[in-house]
């Protein structure tokens, strides 16, 4: 059995070789065989927010699975190198390609919302410069057989589409910001996921 300051040792080796050995499938590097179908990542449920970024079920796959030897070096890493820690998880139960790939998917949604905010405004803009036009045509008819009543309800109809499209881009615009703070909370915590 190895004494408590040969494994730091060892384990301090092993952090400064870190990029030679995060990959390589050996020793306390080595894969545990996991049902990778069973994570899920992090993924976009309602208003922009995101579940399955804990580390739930990877913390419990690796801790059921891994050898002694393994929860050491995981342990050593928390205390030590809480991102590099992360890494090791993800790496050992086969999730971190599942969980690049997941953050790919949120920034892709992400710039999706940000091109269909961008077409809101654009709608917005337009609808604005067509209610100026109306406006103006309602000025020339207000003296003509055009009765009030038609003039309330054309301005009152102008008024809804205007609000519709603010509570759309209010909406989206909620869902922009929760789902931006969770990718930057994401690339913050697991930044060798960029």
């Amino acid at each position: 059995m190895i004494d408590i300051e040969t494994a730091i040792s060892r384990f301090e080796v092993l952090v400064k070789d870190w990029n030679i050995y995060i990959f390589s499938d050996q020793g306390v590097f080595s894969t545990i065989n996991s049902d990778k179908r069973i994570i899920a990542g992090p993924r976009l449920v309602s208003e922009g927010r995101v579940t399955g970024d804990m580390l739930v079920i990877e913390t419990n796959l690796f801790m059921t699975r891994s050898t002694p030897e393994q929860k050491a070096f995981y342990n050593f890493l928390e205390r030590t190198e809480s991102i590099k820690a992360r890494q090791y998880l993800l790496v050992m139960v086969g999730g971190y390609d599942i969980w690049k790939r997941d953050l790919s998917i949120l920034k892709e949604f992400y710039n999706k919302w940000k091109e269909g905010k961008k077409l809101l405004e654009e709608e917005k803009d337009d609808l604005t410069k067509d209610d100026i036009d109306r406006l103006n045509r309602l000025k020339e008819l207000i003296g003509s057989s055009l009765g009030m009543q038609d003039i309330e309800k054309i301005i009152a109809d102008m008024l809804d589409s205007i609000n519709i499209i603010n509570k759309e881009e209010e909406t989206l615009q909620r869902f922009m910001n929760n789902l931006k703070n969770h990718i930057e909370l994401i690339e913050k915590n697991f930044p060798f996921l960029k």
